[in-house]
């Protein structure tokens, strides 16, 4: 049985009476331990990882959970239930629940995905601002090391699709559309892997042909063919001659958010071709189905549970005790 499948939800008893840290208290505990939203998910219930928001602080993931009724207990008022939630979550062990998370993960690859991608919005042109001397003379060097050709980076660079970030020594990656810069890919160029995407929305990063004219997307593009990486995807452009009226579509990994596929062919006409480069070919199937019938929720991970699973979706209850009817100690409290 995957040790994930032992839910805290289960065997948690708590009452409305039970005594708490203050909640910035038991943040501080939060951060000091570098425990995360993902860890909490998995410990209390696995299925609420959907629901969860992993980019967040794990107080208010838990109170976002509450706040919309995904965890809920009687008697107790939803900022008093998410600290005694996270109490309780800090006196578990992080060993184990890290185990957990890394089993989990390994079985729903997606999340990986979601924990790497940071919606926000911004003026991404500020990454165009760098040394590009001072830049150039490590960013060539690293294509050089991975056999793309260097003239194609160098008009990526002049078309505003590839920047780079010399403090961290990352390379910048601007996802467009026609007309904005959305977000960015980075990628480390070190030894030790480093991705991250940020954005408006989970978007490809791609790149065409360019024309005398002006490329409309969803007018001039009559195929898209997508990538696993990007980095597979420069190698493809060096070792094959560019074609005219089509899209060359970065996924980043294999492993993206369905959306970032989603986002993208809204970019284009409904009748565009749609072909795969993948390094592991099994990796398109979801894909290839969300042609077929575009709702995301087929994709979700079918998995066999040990007992029955309700039909209908039920809200994880805290079990309360008995005594909890009333208590004279609420008013000496924080919340």
């Amino acid at each position: 049985m995957k040790s994930y499948y032992n839910k805290a939800k289960d065997y948690l008893i708590t009452s409305r009476s039970v005594r708490t840290k203050h909640y910035e208290e038991l943040k501080k505990q939060a951060e000091e331990e570098k425990r995360t939203a993902l860890e909490f998910c998995v410990w209390y219930d696995f299925q609420l990882v959907d629901k969860a928001k992993l980019d967040v602080g794990v107080f208010s993931c838990i109170l976002d959970l509450v706040n919309n009724k995904h965890i809920t207990a009687p008697y107790v008022k939803q900022f008093r239930l998410a600290c005694i939630l996270l109490q309780r979550f800090l006196q578990s062990s992080k060993a184990i629940n890290d185990k957990s998370c890394q089993e989990y993960i390994a079985d729903h690859p997606e999340v990986a995905s979601r924990l790497e991608t940071k919606r926000i919005n911004m003026d991404f042109s500020q990454f165009l601002n760098y040394d590009r001397a001072k830049a150039h003379k490590q960013l060539f060097p690293f294509f050089r090391s991975k056999d793309i050709n260097t003239d194609l980076v160098a008009e990526l660079i002049s078309r505003h699709l590839l920047a780079y970030d010399l403090d961290r020594r990352n390379l910048i990656f601007l996802n467009r559309t026609d007309s904005d810069t959305i977000g960015v890919e980075k990628l480390g160029t070190g030894t030790k892997h480093f991705q991250r995407l940020e954005g408006t929305m989970p978007m490809c990063w791609h790149y065409w042909l360019e024309q005398d004219e002006h490329i409309t997307l969803r007018a001039d593009i009559d195929t898209v063919v997508f990538f696993d990486t990007t980095l597979n995807m420069l190698k493809y452009l060096t070792d094959n001659e560019p074609q005219e009226r089509t899209l060359y579509a970065s996924l980043h990994t294999p492993n993206c958010l369905l959306e970032t596929y989603k986002n993208t062919l809204a970019l284009l006409r409904l009748d565009v071709k749609i072909e795969y480069v993948f390094e592991d070919e099994l990796k398109t199937r979801r894909f290839k189905l969300f042609n077929l019938m575009p709702d995301e929720s087929m994709f979700l991970p079918k998995l066999a549970t040990p007992a029955p699973v309700p039909t209908t979706a039920e809200a994880p209850t805290v079990e309360v005790e008995a005594t909890a009817t009333a208590d004279d100690d609420d008013e000496d409290l924080p919340f």
